[in-house]
């Protein structure tokens, strides 16, 4: 009798809602949806041709309005400049990762962070790549230098060898890019790219390299085109290396 009554205290006790509440597991809180954010590549000097900067302009109205956030370089000069002022101008959100060792030489273009603008500091151009490339879902080429060539380049190589799978877009303004993919053409013909992979990097161009661009024509909604349609293709059709990394490589502690 008195083990059928230890029992029914029991019962009644497990099916308290007092006892269920401290006992139970509070669900995790959800975690905020992270902003989609693509990288921008670009020089820092303006170039020679006005065309580079109405370029830049278009893609940051492109971001403010797709409610993207711009990472980029950091600095305020050339096009690089350009871009992050005019995604802040149109109401945009940027993210600036720049190597300590160009503070100087920046700083007298410099003032506080404004409004929709974060800026990181970081120690190395290695370091300085791989924040870029864990922030962002997408990479844009604007015309720039051995640094833009380089970056676009690395984060071209890291989808095709598998660190991450993510579009590489290449903005061919003013014909700026017709000879690198010149030179990836020859490549696959030559075989050292493999034509399946072909897709791992995207070229833009306008309606016609050789005249004025329609006043209808947007490159920075071309671009935002181009990662969809890469999205929507799989990849663009290009199949990444079947290498195993692990999570501590992908992170870049030995392979980035």
């Amino acid at each position: 009798m008195a083990l059928d009554r230890l029992q029914l205290t029991l019962r009644h006790l497990s099916s308290s809602p007092n006892l269920r509440s401290l006992n139970s597991t509070p669900a995790p809180a959800e975690q905020p949806a992270r902003e989609l954010a693509y990288t921008v590549f670009c020089g820092a000097s303006p170039g020679n041709d006005p065309v580079y900067a109405e370029a830049a302009d278009q893609v940051g109205r492109a971001f403010a309005r797709a409610g993207v956030t711009l990472v980029y370089g950091g600095g305020t000069a050339g096009v690089m400049g350009q871009v992050s002022s005019r995604t802040l101008h149109y109401g945009g959100k940027v993210h600036g990762i720049i190597p300590s060792a160009f503070l100087a030489q920046e700083a007298p273009n410099r003032g506080p962070c404004r409004p929709n603008e974060q800026e990181t500091i970081v120690q190395s151009m290695r370091e300085r790549k791989k924040l870029m490339a864990d922030l962002s879902e997408g990479f844009i080429g604007l015309p720039g230098g051995y640094g833009t060539l380089e970056e676009v380049a690395e984060m071209t190589t890291w989808s095709q060898i598998g660190v991450h799978l993510k579009p590489v877009v290449l903005l061919n303004v003013n014909g700026f890019y017709s000879s690198l993919r010149e030179f990836i053409n020859n490549a696959i013909s030559s075989g050292f790219i493999s034509e399946s992979n072909r897709g791992f990097l995207v070229f833009v161009d306008g309606p016609s390299l050789s005249h004025p661009l329609p006043a209808s024509f947007d490159w920075g909604e071309a671009a935002l085109e181009a990662i969809r349609t890469w999205k929507d293709m799989g990849s663009g059709g290009a199949t990444p290396y079947s290498f195993e990394w692990t999570k501590e490589e992908k992170k870049g502690k030995e392979v980035l």
